[in-house]
C-alpha cells in the first residue's frame, strides 16, 4: 500500500491493480473487458480464426484409401 511504502514504483503498482480491480470486480465491465480481449487491433475476433472440425475427426487412412485406392496401397507395400 502506498500509505506502507513511499516508493514511487509501489504508488504506481497500487494504481494498477486499483484500476484493474475495479474493471475486473463488477460484472458488467469485466463482461467487456473479456469481449475486448476476443478482438484483435483490426477489430477481428481471434474466434474467426478458429478452426472447427467434426466430431470425432476422421480417419485419414481411410480417406487415403478412399481417394487414392491404389497409389496409396504402393506406398503403404513399399514403406514395409
Amino acid at each position: 500500500h502506498p500509505d506502507k511504502c513511499l516508493d514511487d514504483k509501489a504508488k504506481i503498482h497500487f494504481a494498477e491493480v486499483s484500476e484493474a480491480y475495479s474493471v475486473l470486480g463488477r460484472s458488467e465491465s469485466r463482461q467487456e473487458y473479456d469481449l475486448n480481449r476476443k478482438v484483435n487491433a483490426f477489430g477481428i475476433s481471434a474466434d474467426a480464426f478458429q478452426m472447427h472440425y467434426p466430431h470425432p475427426p476422421p480417419d485419414l487412412d481411410k480417406v487415403g484409401f478412399e481417394a487414392y485406392g491404389d497409389e496409396m496401397r504402393r506406398l503403404v507395400l513399399f514403406a514395409i
